[in-house]
């Protein structure tokens, strides 16, 4: 089984789905376990998602993403479950290349990416680039290896969505 620390800063919609996946009759139930969470962010509603779908308590992590040890504090964390990946969904903060080079991490969003490209900027992207050429066009959903540069690692799969 493959495991995972997930990352994330927000909403936690895609963190949820994933756990939701896990679970007895998901598609990825038996393949992959989610091991412990952290946040970027104190305020996440991501946090009160997953607490509220039953994950642990004593395995999500809110660390402080404007100090100048981020990667540090993800290192300490990610020293104790030794995940076979972490997975960045809807992360905000840059992931120092220390964390990238002692753990292969997975980076997920949706839309075209690039630095600067998040939230709803991709989704904007993706209709600016539709009106530009007269179709509507389905939106992708990247999941990529982590890389030192916003959105340039190699893609592992990609799913196209209807909006």
């Amino acid at each position: 089984m493959i495991t995972t620390v997930n990352l994330i800063s927000g909403g936690g919609s895609t963190n949820l789905a994933i756990l939701e996946a896990q679970k007895p009759g998901g598609k990825l139930h038996g393949l992959v376990k989610t091991v412990a969470i952290i946040s970027s962010n104190p305020m996440a509603g991501g946090i009160k998602k997953v607490i509220d779908a039953g994950f642990p308590q004593k395995n999500i992590y809110v660390i402080n993403s404007k100090r100048d040890n981020l990667g540090q504090q993800l290192l300490e964390i990610m020293d104790i479950y030794r995940p076979d990946y972490f997975h960045q969904l809807g992360w905000e903060p840059y992931t120092p290349d220390y964390v990238t080079e002692r753990f292969q991490g997975l980076n997920q969003h949706l839309g075209p990416g690039g630095r600067f490209m998040y939230y709803e900027r991709r989704i904007y992207a993706q209709l600016w680039f539709c009106k530009k050429i007269g179709e509507k066009r389905p939106i992708p959903v990247f999941c990529q290896y982590a890389h030192k540069d916003y959105d340039d690692g190699d893609v592992v799969y990609v799913h196209y969505e209807d909006y």
